[in-house]
């Protein structure tokens, strides 16, 4: 799929200074805006962005899980506002599933990419970071679950989000190319990386 807005996937919410919470695109993606983030009514415009296209990132090859670009009448928030993407595993196997289809994609290898940048660690262990450059997400506002299949960020200016994974053709749990791996074998899964003849190329 191309990296496309569905104008059926957009939409907008009011938020006052009380705070509230942006109903989910497609029950995946929420935002939630706290008390004092904003000090008069205030619109907030998201548009989900779709998923199954490849990026290439400053690590390497990297699929879209979803995305969302969310825009508002505020120039800078009061206090950070949270996004939360969910993903379905029905089979509670690790992998993620896409509307309803099984994936490559394991849960431990997600992350979040801000316009070009990785703004956070992937998701091991149930637990996150946030990566320099500072301000693209707020020092310790990173949290995710593997039980509950969450991944949440706080941050204080909006642009373009999406839920990433390095690209697996195989599922092997080795990158096509990402991050200085890159697997000798991409369309056959061998996750021990075998090369007995040492040319280069993964033997089963």
């Amino acid at each position: 799929p191309l990296d496309e807005c569905d104008p059926d996937k957009s939409g907008a919410c009011t938020i006052n200074a009380e705070g509230g919470r942006c109903p989910p695109l497609d029950e995946n993606i929420t935002l939630i805006v706290p008390s004092g983030a904003v000090d008069t009514d205030t619109t907030f415009s998201f548009t989900d962005t779709g998923s199954g296209y490849e990026i290439e990132t400053i690590l390497g090859e990297a699929q879209s899980v979803m995305g969302i670009q969310l825009e508002s009448g505020a120039e800078s928030f009061g206090a950070p506002v949270t996004i939360i993407f969910t993903w379905d595993d029905v089979n509670n196997d690790g992998y993620v599933e896409i509307d309803g289809v099984q994936t490559f994609i394991r849960e431990t290898a997600l992350m979040v990419l801000k316009d070009d940048a990785i703004i956070t660690s992937r998701c091991s262990s149930n637990t996150c970071n946030c990566l320099t450059p500072p301000g693209q997400c707020v020092d310790g506002g990173c949290r995710c679950s593997l039980a509950d299949n969450y991944f949440e960020i706080d941050v204080t200016s909006f642009s373009n989000f999406v839920l990433i994974a390095p690209v697996d053709t195989d599922g092997d749990g080795v990158p096509d190319n990402f991050d200085e791996l890159e697997d000798n074998c991409p369309h056959v899964s061998n996750p021990d990386q075998k090369d007995p003849d040492e040319d280069g190329a993964g033997d089963e």
